[in-house]
């Protein structure tokens, strides 16, 4: 339970900067691949669970823990941070292009309606993505502020976005 958020039974943030840091070490030895971490979170949600309650709140959490895990592969990692925030660390990525494309058919997959009983709710995610060893960050807590802030910039600039985190202009989309 140390390792593991109660509710949808994913990884918490102890467990993800364990993996992140292990990933930052496969990168650094050369493996040729690289990771990303992403931050999301839910637009919308608040507004839904104020609506429906707690219950179906927490219904609706683990509905999107599910899709979040059926969207990526194996390797990958998807934790929750509490709220409506999850974090993905995706590992092995080709490049940033593959990185994206991954978290897009994420996206699209958040946007399907979910069924809880006869109560059919909608929601988007906004994503902040920062690919490693792109950013040169030396932490995983660094890796994890950096998609966070790119995270705030999709919401900042629309919602349902995802921007990349680019050391050099902070952020572009």
């Amino acid at each position: 339970m140390a390792y593991h958020d109660a509710l949808t039974d994913l990884p918490n943030r102890a467990r993800l900067a364990e993996r992140i840091q292990h990933a930052m070490l496969q990168c650094q030895r050369g493996s040729g691949t690289s990771l990303g971490v992403c931050c999301l979170d839910l637009d919308g949600f608040k507004a839904a669970n104020d609506r429906w309650g707690h219950a179906v709140g927490d219904q609706l959490l683990c509905q999107v823990a599910q899709r979040l895990n059926a969207s990526t592969r194996g390797e990958d990692t998807v934790a929750r941070f509490g709220g409506d925030e999850f974090v993905i660390l995706l590992s092995d990525l080709k490049d940033e292009d593959d990185g994206i494309e991954t978290m897009t058919r994420l996206m699209k997959r958040i946007a399907i309606p979910f069924e809880i009983g006869n109560i059919r709710e909608s929601l988007t995610v906004s994503v902040g993505m920062t690919i490693y060893p792109g950013d040169a960050a030396d932490d995983p807590d660094t890796l994890l502020r950096h998609a966070d802030h790119a995270m705030y910039e999709a919401k900042r600039n629309g919602k349902n976005r995802l921007f990349l985190f680019d050391r050099d202009s902070e952020q572009r989309q």
